[in-house]
């Protein structure tokens, strides 16, 4: 398998940006193509590729395997050059087997390769030559054989034609299509000659300013262009395009230009990147509907009508439909000719017949094939779908798509500025309480969501927000999930009474004995990424890196049992979902703790939306026995009633190990958690969680050696984590979205399962974090179409009902704590990172 994944890709040069945040999924043995002006980082990003350039941040993916810090002559690819790079003083067979020399080949299977390559392209006559006895197609035949033979996983091309004269290039084109159809290698190859794009790719990736602005098939590029630009920039002559007024008031909708209705016909609603496929079940509410392109027709306003010139017919005298038009040239075009008409004050070319007899200044008119017809926003110049509005003088600007939601978009900086409003209120002693009168402490992977929007807003906000939370930190790297504030005397319980002796690195600090998801490597390598000062983000970087790697580390050395790298919660609030109905089969009941406890959250919320009391004597009859064993796993393991290998838990600190590789990678430190390793776990996940029948993974109750049968919205957490590639992630999030049809966006546990509550904490509502985690590791995939579909929805619905904790499953009603920090930060960070 040589499946490619491009993952966030940043590159810059000073202050030129050449490649930004770019992502791309290419399948094993595909032809894609990166085309694009020069200047675009289309060969920036095949140098990315073969390790030729060293990434400002981003990973690339070969075959499943990281490849982002090895060198190029580890990565299993072979690289085409538009120079030819043919050695003048060695032969062709000399050249072609250079690279199989350097590996230390034996001559039978050298000589073996060359000819079988050399019989393929066709130079085998041409081996003993040297290569100043070639053409410039012959040349840069030896090129691709030198590639070929090496076997590689991958092969890149850089503009190899370009020196070539067009007959020859002609010739080549075809050569290289049959080459790939034979070989079946995963190509990546790079051209700025949209005719070669066209003929030779399976997908062209159309790159501008270091993005991607469409990535589709040859036909849906050139046919349904995402944009203005890639509709100007693919075809000879280009699309034309009109400014027009979109009238949808009658029955048949139609684009006035000129004076003249110009009609259009239904059609299939296509994504932004000209996909016209469903990407979700059918039917329902929330997100599993809105996935799928809306239906209905643009409003009203302002549009660019785009099309071929191919689409327009000429007519001598006046027509229905015909828009006036004066001939200005008609130029021969081989077996057409090419006419440019002026239309109001715009120009517009058009393909018409050879005998056709036109004159300059010549009155026509014209009339455009419906079905060619596509629309733009006249702003943006983005193409619009039958469910998108044009722009109009009161058209409202923000970050949502009209129709997805049901409710007219808010502005992102209204959104925005009430969610740093909640942020600021909840700020205490150097730390952003989750909710001060429900969470008035600092908890663990709270703080880490909240450092990503401070990273945002305020730069020495998200600093200190870790600092303070890592002057909790345990001696063995153990970070809790509860660093608790002693000005705060109320409130939360249970309080640092109940955790007695913790081994805290900082005297005076005050913890529980528990801890949390470890996002917070994860929230730290991505707020220094928002770092403009490379210097300042390096050196924050260094100083929080070990106690990150300390806290990595102490989970294999402290929460693993015999015979698996998987690590062990012991604690239902560890997981941080703390009342999911997987921990009804977890433990039984039964369970009370030896002395009394006060529940204060019944105080400030609903005790119907927390979880019930049995819940809590299990919870406090834990804390005691973990205090009791003083806080060691391989004491209390066999005491204990819960004991699992949670697969959200084991997902975020797969994630987290990744990330903070990375950042040992930019501090030029060694890998906090080797490959061999990260293999390893990957291996036990799949073969210790994956559950077929579910197409999720399920958490092990290692008291059990069982499966706990109950799907939940943490069987995706390996989406977040990047344990999964892009088919099985699809297959994943498609299969909870069919089984959770009427219900709004991804309910933290399946409504066809046990102990579903929508409105009661961890057993049904929607959480704004785990939408958040989903989101990003979908995006990392490349599965744009349901990461930004869910990332619109989780705004909206934080735009309906406010920052809540959490929300109803199916109405979307706020429920739990109030102003709650880590739905605004949340927010933040997708309006100021947004999917798309």
């Amino acid at each position: 398998m040589a499946e490619i994944a491009l993952i966030n890709l940043r590159k810059s040069y000073g202050r030129v940006l050449a490649i930004k945040d770019l992502s791309l999924q290419i399948q094993d043995g595909e032809f894609l193509v990166l085309l694009g002006p020069s200047g675009c980082g289309k060969t920036t990003t095949l140098r990315a590729i073969a390790g030729l350039e060293i990434l400002d941040r981003g990973r690339i993916m070969i075959g499943g395997r990281d490849v982002t810090q090895l060198p190029p002559g580890k990565r299993g690819i072979a690289m085409v050059f538009q120079s030819y790079a043919v050695f003048p003083h060695m032969s062709v067979y000399d050249n072609i087997v250079f690279g199989l020399r350097m590996r230390g080949m034996p001559a039978d299977e050298q000589r073996r390769r060359a000819q079988e390559a050399a019989d393929l392209l066709e130079i085998a006559s041409l081996l003993d030559r040297y290569p100043a006895q070639l053409s410039g197609g012959q040349r840069q035949r030896v090129a691709v054989a030198r590639a070929m033979v090496t076997r590689p996983d991958v092969l890149l091309m850089d503009e190899p034609l370009s020196n070539l004269d067009a007959l020859l290039r002609l010739h080549m084109r075809a050569e290289l299509k049959r080459l790939h159809r034979e070989l079946r290698a995963t190509t990546v190859y790079v051209t700025h000659d949209q005719v070669e794009a066209l003929s030779l790719g399976d997908r062209i990736a159309v790159l501008k300013d270091g993005e991607i602005v469409q990535c589709d098939s040859p036909g849906r590029i050139y046919d349904t262009p995402a944009n203005r630009f890639v509709g100007g920039f693919i075809g000879n002559p280009p699309m034309n395009f009109l400014s027009g007024e979109l009238r949808t008031a009658d029955t048949a909708p139609a684009v006035i230009v000129a004076g003249v209705a110009v009609p259009l016909v239904p059609e299939h609603p296509t994504s932004s990147t000209g996909a016209s496929r469903e990407v979700s079940a059918p039917g329902g509410t929330g997100l599993a509907g809105s996935l799928r392109p809306a239906s209905g027709r643009p409003s009203a306003g302002t549009v660019m009508l785009g099309i071929r010139p191919e689409y327009i017919e000429v007519s001598m005298s006046s027509v229905p439909d015909g828009i006036p038009a004066e001939v200005i040239v008609l130029e021969p075009a081989g077996p057409n000719q090419l006419l440019t008409a002026r239309v109001g004050r715009e120009m517009l070319k058009v393909t018409v017949a050879t005998d056709l007899a036109l004159q300059p200044t010549q009155r026509v008119w014209l009339r455009m094939n419906p079905a060619r017809i596509r629309l733009m926003d006249a702003t943006t110049g983005r193409a619009l779908t039958p469910s998108q509005p044009a722009s109009s003088s009161n058209a409202s600007r923000g970050p949502f798509r009209a129709g997805w939601y049901g409710a007219d978009p808010m502005s992102a900086p209204d959104l925005l500025a009430q969610a740093e409003a909640t942020l600021r209120r909840n700020h205490l002693d150097g730390y952003t309480a989750p909710s001060p009168r429900l969470y008035p402490h600092q908890w663990n992977w709270d703080s880490a969501f909240i450092a990503i929007a401070w990273a945002h807003l305020d730069w020495e906000m998200a600093v200190r927000e870790v600092d303070t939370l890592l002057e909790g930190q345990w001696r063995d790297g153990f970070l809790p999930h509860i660093r608790y504030n002693l000005k705060v005397r109320e409130g939360y319980q249970p309080g640092p009474d109940w955790w007695p002796d913790v081994p805290v690195r900082v005297p005076g600090q005050h913890t529980s004995g528990l801890t949390q998801p470890p996002v917070l490597p994860t929230a730290v390598l991505l707020a220094g990424i928002g770092q403009p000062d490379e210097q300042v983000r390096r050196s924050w970087w260094r100083r929080v890196f070990a106690p990150l790697r300390d806290l990595i580390l102490c989970y294999p050395r402290t929460r693993t049992a015999p015979g698996s790298p998987l690590i062990a919660i012991v604690h239902p609030w560890e997981s941080g979902t703390d009342n999911s109905p997987r921990w009804d089969f977890a433990t039984g009941g039964g369970f009370k703790p030896s002395r009394p406890f006060r529940r204060a959250d019944t105080e400030v919320v609903a005790a119907a939306q927390r979880p019930t009391d049995r819940d809590y004597d299990l919870y406090y009859f834990l804390v005691e026995l973990i205090a009791t064993h003083r806080y060691d796993f391989n004491r209390y393991l066999s005491h204990t009633p819960f004991a699992v290998y949670d697969a959200l838990f084991n997902a975020i600190w797969y994630r987290a190990a990744l990330d903070l590789n990375r950042i040992a990678a930019e501090l030029g430190e060694p890998a906090v958690i080797s490959g061999e390793d990260l293999r390893a776990f990957t291996d036990a996940y799949r073969r210790t969680l994956w559950h077929e029948p579910s197409q999720l993974f399920r958490d092990f109750n290692l008291k059990t050696r069982a499966q706990i049968p109950v799907d939940t919205v943490a069987g995706l957490g390996a989406i977040c984590g990047g344990l999964v590639d892009r088919t099985m992630a699809e297959a994943m999030i498609s299969g909870y979205l069919r089984r959770c049809r009427g219900y709004r966006l991804l309910p933290s546990v399946l409504p066809d399962q046990p102990g579903f509550e929508p409105d009661r904490y961890w057993r049904g509502p929607v959480w704004v974090n785990i939408n958040w985690l989903i989101i990003r590791g979908l995006q990392e995939l490349g599965l744009t179409a349901y990461a930004d579909a869910l990332s619109q929805e989780t705004l909206a619905l934080v735009h309906r009902n406010g920052r809540r904790e959490f929300y109803h499953a199916r109405s979307g009603e706020g429920l739990g704590g109030t102003d709650f920090s880590w739905t605004a930060a949340l927010v933040v960070d997708l309006l100021r990172r947004p999917v798309s």
